[in-house]
């Protein structure tokens, strides 16, 4: 904390910190700030308090109203936009990291601000004090405390000057988490449109995290749809066996070569099983390996009329087409269809031709190049 936080003997040290603890997580809470803006209007007696937060880069000059509190105000963020906007508040001229009187930014004399005046009066805000941070990721957000009748103590000034830091550095980290956020997103609906999910093991196979698109792919395979956070993870005889090995391998650090474990036929669904290289210095279950789920989309019988009506096949063919590319070979494609091996052989010829592919290879590589592998 800096000196500008020690406002003499008139604010308790303790309640200045938890005032810093909460902007701090204001960044997690949704309402962003939810806590801090409660404690700063409690901790300073204001009326209403509200930071609002925009994004200087922005062509449209944006302005997102995060949260406010106090009485009966709850203005909208389009309510906030429009009003500054509209009127030209010199709220982007104002000097950085100290708290500014309305006297200083608004003109009361003259009409050029009449209409924010009266906003402010419906409200019952007679004094505010409003200060400005900005941040490297291109936001500005300006912190606003507001009281009727009587106007603020000087300690109060002193206050906002010492947050002025922390406020900028929550700005930022909240700048950063929401472009995290968007990356993941996108990133998340990449993976999802490709079929992949992922779910993290401790050493005794059971299930310490997964996400949505593992649980999805779960939910359609009859023998793994139970499986959530805290199951352990159990299959057949001989996978269980595999799974074991190398979940032991990775937690003694033995072998860190992934393993690659086939989990269901209808719906196709496969694991490779990667260790985990991070290990985390705070508490909670570290995992030592995760597994990358990758499925089919939908049934086999979906598939089979989306390659038929994008490759022009019949649905003998697809079927046969689907068989061969989840790494079967003819012969064995040819006993699950009820095929011959000499019709199957047949098939598999006329599929090459509609496909222009020359092997099995090519086939696989043409199909999961396709858009099938986005459906």
């Amino acid at each position: 904390m800096g000196p500008d936080l020690a406002v003499a003997d008139l604010v308790p040290r303790e309640s200045v910190d938890q005032l810093i603890v909460a902007l701090h997580e204001g960044v997690f809470e949704e309402p962003y700030w939810t806590t801090f803006l409660a404690s700063i209007r409690q901790f300073t007696r204001a009326d209403y308090a509200s930071l609002v937060f925009q994004r200087t880069d922005a062509r449209s000059k944006e302005i997102s109203l995060l949260n406010s509190g106090g009485g009966e105000v709850n203005e909208s963020a389009e309510e906030v936009s429009d009003l500054v906007l509209r009127l030209k508040l010199s709220y982007q001229s104002i000097h950085e990291n100290r708290a500014h009187s309305l006297d200083e930014i608004v003109d009361f004399e003259g009409d050029r601000h009449s209409e924010y005046l009266e906003y402010l009066r419906a409200r019952q805000i007679d004094h505010a004090l409003v200060m400005r941070v900005t941040e490297p990721h291109g936001g500005t957000g300006w912190l606003t405390l507001g009281r009727s009748q009587s106007g603020f103590a000087p300690w109060v000034r002193d206050l906002l000057k010492g947050l002025a830091p922390h406020l900028r550095l929550a700005a930022r980290t909240l700048a950063a988490l929401e472009q995290q956020r968007i990356r993941a997103d996108i990133a998340t609906d990449a993976v999802r449109r490709l079929n992949f999910g992922w779910l993290t093991f401790d050493a005794r196979a059971r299930v310490i995290d997964i996400d949505p698109e593992a649980e999805r792919l779960f939910r359609s395979t009859p023998s793994l749809s139970g499986y959530t956070r805290g199951h352990t993870f159990t299959l057949d005889r001989g996978q269980q066996r595999d799974l074991a090995e190398v979940l032991a391998a990775f937690a003694d650090r033995v072998s860190l070569q992934p393993r690659a474990i086939h989990l269901a036929d209808e719906p196709w669904l496969d694991m490779l099983i990667l260790p985990v290289r991070y290990r985390a210095v705070s508490g909670g279950p570290t995992p030592v390996a995760v597994g990358y789920v990758h499925g089919a989309a939908v049934a086999s019988a979906e598939r089979c009329a989306q390659l038929a009506l994008l490759f022009g096949l019949t649905n003998s063919e697809a079927r046969l087409a689907l068989a061969l590319t989840q790494g079967k070979s003819i012969a064995e494609a040819a006993g699950e269809l009820n095929l011959t091996v000499e019709t199957a052989r047949n098939y598999s010829k006329k599929i090459y031709a509609k496909t222009d592919t020359r092997s099995q290879s090519d086939l696989v590589r043409i199909i999961l190049a396709s858009i099938l592998a986005l459906t």
